[in-house]
Parts: structure tokens; C-alpha cells; sequence
């Protein structure tokens, strides 16, 4: 199959509309003007065959008045014509005619002077030879075209009529060879201006195809430049106001969040190898005393094994949510709703969690009653993570509180510590993986600082609100915010806890 590109097509339709629509428009204008000429010709003719049908009824009249009829048309000599009296004469229109009476040619329109540059073929016998042989098979009546001669075009009209006996054969005959030499020229002028047109359109639509697709061109040669190695490059917008520009924007939009997707997951990447990299060191320094010392000191030995145990168990961990924010990344999180009410919920929780450290006072703050649909599991899974990181940025013997409660329409569930504080600037990265405010990473808090970015899914998948509020050396309050619950209280969800 042919290939032609696409501005080629642009070029190839623009010409081919423009050659049927300058066609037809011409041919047409041809048509109607030649039909428009050939009427006012037909009306000449049939104008002037009511005149002689009106000078036949007054001689008809005469001869039924008078046994004998003398006829003279009394012949005049115009330049090298012989012109006739009316109703035979030429006129403005000039119009030509033949009379035949009993077969005999009374007045010959045809018949030159200057017999040797007269058109010595059309002799009156022959032009209505030809008439009649024309007019065989054809309405009586009617106005028709005749070629005679020297490829001369006529129209012409007959009447026949008898006067007593009398046969009158008239022929109007109306020469027609100039007008069709005129729109012979034009059908010529309008084939040379359609391929000029044509040339012109060629000539434009290229220049216009280029324009158009400029965009389009942008795109492939932006396209063959971008790499792994390179996604900052960009398509140029042309400020065109049409579908293109909009394309333009929406391909570089496109581009922004593969580059921003690109670069997340190379500092993912980083960031994960970054982390296994510690216990993996921690691992293989236990493994290499053991092998060193293998059994001579059980001390030593014993505090290798649980170094090592230790080490693997938090391995275990980060490879978990890193599985559970990669999936988050692919898709949504798969999420089991079900009706809770919050006040039972937020209690268990709230008790559960003072085992996870003895050096904290873990206390439930304002508990309201009201029922949320959530995935009770995820989302004990994001409050105790949101405790765990209060445990590890506060100070000991200082006091942690978990609320739940209703205010400005909104069911929030917050977690405050009495801790180190996050500056302002940092509260919308503390939810990325891996951030810690302490750029050093130190892994003195422990942890892998990928708690708060597991929160944030777990949000998102809640469509839940997440804000942050925070002093320096004073603490932090973080809040998920829920815009849809409803009234209730556990009574009606007896063990359903």
C-alpha cells in the first residue's frame, strides 16, 4: 500500500477540492450563460415568426378578396447583401432567411454579392436540404441547432404554411458560430486558469501544511530527542488558539509526569538501596566474626545471632512497604469498606498502643461517636504509624494523645506528641518515602521513613485530608480529615468489633 504523508494528503485534498469546486463553478457558469444566450436567440426567432405568420394571415386575407396575387419584396443592395423588405429584414438581430413558394426560392438571405468570398456551400437548396434532413425524427415546432457550411452553427425555426393552394416554405435562420467561438475562448481561458489555480493551490497548501503541522513536526523531533538520559526536553507551543496547541499542552503535561514518575522511581530506587545497604553491611560484619571466631567466645556469638536476627526482621519490614507503596504506585489500594463506629474503634487502638513504649504516656483525648466506612485494617495500620513516629521524635516521660472527634463538618482523628517539631517548610516531604527532616538519615530514631508515606496512601485511598501542625521543640500534631460519616454510637454494631 502507498504511503503518503500527511502533507502530501493536506496538499493532494486541498488541490483535488479546489479542481472540483473551480470545475463545477465554471462549467456551470458556462452552462447557464450559453443556456441564457441560446434563449434570447429563441425568443428572437419565435418573435419573428409571429410576424410572418401575421404577414402570411394578411396575404391569406388578400387572396380571399382577389382571384390573383402579385408579390414584390423589393430587394435592396446593403454593402454585399441583398436585404428584404419586412417582415424579411435582418433587424438588429440579424436574422437571415430563406422563402421558398411552390418550391421555388423567392428570397435568399445567403446569397452574396462578392460570390467569391461568399461561403459558396450554403446555397439555398442545400440549407434546406439539410433543414429538412435535420428535422426528421424531431417535434415539429421547435427552435433547433443546425451545423451548415464551413462549420457554421445556426438556429434555426421553419413554417410552412398554404395559401390557396400556395405551399410557403420560410426558413429563420440566427448565425450562432461567433457566440460559441466565445465560449469556445472561455472553456480555454478556464482550463488555463483551473491549472494555474491549481499550481497556486499546490503552491499554498504546501506552504499551509507546513504551518499546521509544525506542531506535529515539534512532536517527532522532541519525541526522537527525549531519553532516559534526558526528559527535560519540551514540545514548543505555538500560540495558534486551535486543537493543535491544546494537543501541544496536553503531550507536555504528558511529558512532566513521566519525568516526574522517571524521577520518583530512580530516587525510590536509590533511596531503597540506600536502606538495605545498612542491614546487608550489618549482616555480613556478624557473619564474618562468627566465621572469624566461629564457637570461641559464646558471647560474642550469641550477640552476632541476634545482630543478625534483628537486622533481618527489619530487612523484612522495609520489603514490605516497599511492596505495599509500589502497588500503591501501579494502582489503588484494594480496600475492603465496611460501616465503623470510630468511638470503640479509636478506644481498642488507643489501648493496644501503649505496649508499644514504656517510656511514653499514651493517652485517648475527645472520642466522639460517629461511624465511618472505612478498611479497618488499613487504617489502624496508618494511626499506629502515625504513634510510632510521635514515640521516635519525642522526648521520654512526655505524653502522646490520640482524639477523635467532629468539628466544621469534618470527622478528624489526630495524633500529638510533645516532640522535636517539623519546621514549616517541611511539612508538605515528611510524606515522602524516605524523607526524614534530618538530612543525614542517621538511623539513630530507627525506622526505615517510610511510616508517614504509607499513611499518605492509606489516606488517599480513604480520600481523606492530611494536615500537619508543628512548633520547633514544642510538637506535632498530625490530623486525618473525613468529609463523609454519620451519626452513631456502637450500641448499634454490638461485636462487630
Amino acid at each position: 500500500m502507498l504511503k503518503i504523508k500527511l502533507e502530501d494528503r493536506i496538499t493532494v485534498s486541498f488541490a483535488g477540492l479546489f479542481l472540483i469546486l473551480i470545475l463545477l463553478s465554471n462549467l456551470l457558469t458556462i452552462y447557464f450563460l450559453k443556456k441564457q444566450s441560446l434563449s434570447v436567440v429563441d425568443r428572437q426567432l419565435i418573435q419573428k415568426e409571429t410576424e410572418i405568420h401575421t404577414f402570411l394571415d394578411r396575404i391569406s386575407s388578400y387572396s380571399e378578396r382577389y382571384d390573383s396575387l402579385s408579390l414584390n419584396f423589393n430587394t435592396q443592395i446593403d454593402g454585399k447583401k441583398l436585404v428584404y423588405p419586412k417582415p424579411f429584414d435582418p433587424g438588429n438581430e440579424n436574422l437571415l432567411y430563406i422563402v421558398s413558394i411552390n418550391n421555388e426560392v423567392a428570397i435568399n438571405s445567403f446569397y452574396n454579392i462578392d460570390f467569391a468570398n461568399s461561403n459558396s456551400n450554403l446555397t439555398a437548396d442545400s440549407v434546406m436540404k439539410s433543414i429538412e434532413t435535420h428535422s426528421q425524427g424531431m417535434v415539429s415546432n421547435k427552435v433547433s441547432t443546425i451545423s451548415l457550411g464551413r462549420n457554421e452553427i445556426y438556429r434555426y425555426k421553419n413554417i410552412s404554411q398554404d395559401i390557396k393552394g400556395i405551399k410557403f416554405d420560410i426558413y429563420i435562420l440566427k448565425n450562432i458560430s461567433q457566440e460559441n467561438k466565445i465560449f469556445d475562448r472561455l472553456r480555454v481561458l478556464i482550463l488555463f486558469f483551473t491549472v494555474l489555480g491549481i499550481l497556486i493551490t499546490v503552491f499554498i497548501s504546501i506552504k499551509i501544511s507546513k504551518v499546521i503541522l509544525r506542531p506535529i513536526n515539534n512532536v517527532m523531533q522532541t519525541g526522537k530527542l527525549i531519553s532516559t538520559d534526558d526528559l527535560s526536553k519540551r514540545i514548543e507551543v505555538i500560540n495558534s488558539g486551535d486543537e493543535l496547541e491544546e494537543l501541544t499542552k496536553i503531550l507536555n503535561q504528558m511529558l512532566d509526569r513521566i519525568q516526574k514518575s522517571f524521577e520518583s522511581q530512580s530516587k525510590f530506587v536509590s533511596d531503597a538501596s540506600h536502606e538495605l545497604r545498612t542491614p546487608l553491611a550489618i549482616i555480613k560484619g556478624y557473619a564474618e566474626i562468627i566465621k572469624k571466631r566461629r564457637l570461641s567466645d559464646e558471647e560474642v556469638f550469641d550477640e552476632s545471632i541476634e545482630a543478625i536476627i534483628n537486622e533481618t526482621e527489619n530487612m523484612k519490614n522495609l520489603v514490605q512497604k516497599l511492596l505495599m507503596l509500589a502497588k500503591g504506585e501501579e494502582e489503588r489500594l484494594n480496600i475492603s469498606l465496611a460501616k465503623t463506629p470510630m468511638k470503640k474503634f479509636i478506644k481498642e487502638i488507643a489501648f493496644d498502643s501503649k505496649l508499644l513504649s514504656v517510656d511514653h504516656d499514651i493517652v485517648l483525648g475527645k472520642n466522639d461517636d460517629y461511624i465511618l466506612e472505612i478498611d479497618r485494617s488499613l487504617l489502624k495500620q496508618a494511626i499506629r504509624a502515625l504513634i510510632e513516629n510521635a514515640i521516635k521524635y519525642s522526648p521520654a516521660n512526655t505524653t502522646i494523645t490520640i482524639d477523635s472527634y467532629i468539628e466544621d463538618g469534618k470527622a478528624r482523628i489526630s495524633v500529638s506528641d510533645m516532640g522535636i517539631g517539623i519546621d514549616k517548610s517541611e511539612h508538605a516531604k515528611i510524606f515522602e518515602r524516605f524523607y526524614r527532616v534530618d538530612e543525614s538519615r542517621s538511623k539513630d530514631t530507627g525506622g526505615t521513613g517510610l511510616g508517614l508515606a504509607i499513611v499518605k496512601k492509606i489516606a488517599d485511598a480513604h480520600n481523606s485530608e492530611i494536615t500537619v501542625e508543628s512548633e520547633i521543640n514544642k510538637g506535632t500534631k498530625i490530623t486525618l480529615l473525613f468529609t463523609e460519616y454519620s451519626e452513631g454510637n456502637d450500641d448499634e454494631f454490638i461485636g462487630d468489633i
